[in-house]
């Protein structure tokens, strides 16, 4: 977790310090949208144990639901950093948005993420995911895409609804 901590601290520094160019550096504020996920908790706990006070930075952190929601944020200068997967900057970069990658936070390898169901479930194969329901925290961002281009991938000619469920309720 140190790591993902020193990451953040590292990020909002340097969005700090590019903000003045005193010698007697002044407090600005910076607020950094992130998910409700245990990835990002170095970071709320950072927040809530004070430790950007400490560093003399007022860092707010803006709960977020998603990817695409975080970019438009940064666009509108409602927020000034963001914690994003690829995928989103990705798709807002190629849509014309000025977005740059600043920090490579995380590096998920293959077998780090999948479809999960309950282990009672009638889904036992993603050919089973035809004509149901798939709850995803944002819909054109990871987790419909990516099921969609599994389907592809398997050749598969089945059909998938894709609903917004914020993260603590989808489970």
């Amino acid at each position: 977790m140190k790591r993902p901590l020193t990451l953040a601290l590292v990020a909002l520094a340097l969005i700090a310090s590019a903000c003045g160019g005193d010698a007697e550096p002044e407090q600005t504020s910076i607020t950094a949208g992130a998910l409700p996920l245990v990835d990002f908790a170095p970071l709320f706990y950072a927040d809530q144990q004070g430790y950007f006070t400490e560093e003399g930075l007022d860092v707010t952190v803006e709960v977020v639901q998603g990817g695409p929601v975080a970019a438009q944020l940064l666009l509108a200068g409602d927020i000034q950093v963001s914690f994003n997967n690829w995928l989103s900057v990705a798709a807002a970069v190629s849509n014309g948005a000025p977005l740059t990658v600043v920090a490579n936070g995380t590096w998920l390898g293959d077998g780090q993420g999948g479809v999960c169901v309950t282990a009672d479930s009638p889904i036992q194969s993603l050919a089973d995911l035809d004509g149901r329901t798939v709850a995803t925290n944002t819909i054109g961002n990871v987790g419909d895409i990516t099921i969609e281009n599994l389907i592809a991938e398997q050749g598969l000619d089945i059909s998938v609804q894709y609903v917004e469920v914020a993260f603590p309720e989808i489970i």
